[in-house]
């Protein structure tokens, strides 16, 4: 991401706990091409815990993100409240393979913690986002009967 507000230099921070706070906004999830995301308004914090060479993160957001609603094509509001922890260690190699578990490469100063932050919250959309009952765009919901 080329907004370098999100990358925290991790190698430089004391031990012991930091906290991060920001705000995640649509041009937030442009950036990051993440286009099912039409709006959002969604405060985020980053907690960091540092132990030597390891580092304990939690990140949490709250907030409302706007999708297109999967039945009408609407916009459709949802509510977004998530918490997501990750362990950081250095290797050889950068690898998530490891649920919990994210290995970066041992020259690595900073962390990019936009996709982080975008993956949590883009988790919180349901498989089937629809508006409740009776609430789709009337005209659509007509077409569909047909």
């Amino acid at each position: 991401m080329k907004d370098k507000r999100f990358n925290i230099p991790i190698a430089t921070l004391s031990e012991g706990g930091h906290h991060y706070d920001f705000h995640l906004d649509r041009s937030f999830f442009e950036e990051l091409e993440r286009e099912e995301i039409l709006d959002s308004d969604i405060d985020a914090t980053v907690d960091i815990n540092r132990r030597g060479d390891h580092y304990e993160i939690l990140f949490r957001t709250e907030g409302e993100i706007t999708v297109e609603c999967h039945r009408c094509l609407d916009p459709l509001k949802l509510p977004v409240e998530a918490e997501y922890d990750i362990k950081v260690t250095y290797g050889e190699d950068y690898d998530d393979s490891k649920d919990g578990l994210l290995i970066i490469p041992d020259e690595s100063r900073d962390l990019d913690v936009a996709p982080i932050l975008a993956d949590t919250v883009q988790l919180t959309i349901p498989m089937r986002a629809v508006h409740p009952e009776g609430e789709c765009n009337p005209e659509m919901e007509a077409r569909i009967s047909e």
